[in-house]
């Protein structure tokens, strides 16, 4: 997945970047899913806000100021139930990446 956005247009918001994610089983729908998203860039002062998933599977982010390049995202899912009971709260091998790039003016 590739994401195209140019510099310099303030906050952005990709509704349903992530979409059916389940907690678990039918017995662990009370749970919450949550995302931890780390990124990695060709520009280190590419945002002024880091990428970051909501709880409604939302991605926000601000790129900073004149700056353009390139990230690739890392988003991995975990859920607020723990491990008790031998339950997974994240699941290291289900991980999603996309490219994101800020392209100039």
């Amino acid at each position: 997945l590739v994401l195209d956005t140019v510099q310099d247009v303030g906050p952005q918001v990709v509704q349903s970047f992530v979409h059916s994610v389940l907690a678990g089983p039918r017995d662990e729908e009370w749970q919450t899913v949550f995302y931890n998203v780390t990124h990695q860039t060709d520009s280190p002062n590419l945002f002024a806000a880091p990428p970051f998933v909501d709880i409604t599977g939302a991605l926000r982010f601000t790129s900073a100021p004149l700056q353009h390049g390139r990230a690739t995202l890392r988003i991995l899912a975990r859920d607020d139930g723990g491990d008790d009971f031998g339950g997974l709260a994240q699941d290291d091998t289900a991980v999603a990446t996309a490219e994101l790039r800020v392209l100039p003016l």
